[in-house]
């Protein structure tokens, strides 16, 4: 009888046994979803970021390409720039072998990305007092500097 009794308590020990198991296998599969879906959030954003760095790195190209065909452009005739008008959107082409200014913007469809690029132009005038072009002033006719133009180069995609 002893050994009866002794029987029946380890079947009580191995069913508690057999249920805190499934409890802790219930744990570590929550604790893995948990885990899995953090990886999945971290990897989605790094593939987004990947793909906005991807976009400015093509953006910054076309800006630099511009900013050397507007440096062409001005080396060729600096009185270029004076016919151009203030705010107006431009693009360069060159139709005739040499850079010409046309209202508008180009667009370009890079790896499936739509980019549009322009460039305006304003002219400059000089603080009376020390000389230095004082970037938050809006332009005075009288303080105007023939020498210095100011071209912004616009590059953007959809």
């Amino acid at each position: 009888m002893h050994k009866e009794l002794f029987k029946n308590n380890n079947t009580s020990a191995s069913l508690s046994t057999s249920g805190q198991s499934l409890i802790e296998i219930l744990i570590a599969i929550g604790v893995g979803v948990i885990i899995i879906g953090g990886v999945a959030a971290t990897i989605g954003v790094t593939l987004r970021s990947n793909v906005q760095t991807k976009n400015s790195q093509t953006a910054t190209a076309l800006a630099q390409e511009a900013l050397n065909e507007l440096t062409d452009f001005a080396a060729g005739n600096w009185h270029n720039l004076d016919s151009l008008t203030a705010l107006v959107q431009y693009r360069l082409s060159t139709t005739t072998g040499a850079f010409i200014a046309q209202a508008g913007t180009e667009t370009f469809t890079l790896d499936g990305k739509q980019f549009d690029r322009y460039f305006t132009y304003e002219k400059v005038s000089r603080d009376v007092n020390n000389g230095n072009i004082d970037p938050s002033a809006s332009y005075a006719a009288a303080n105007e500097d023939p020498s210095t133009k100011k071209l912004i180069v616009v590059v953007a995609w959809m």
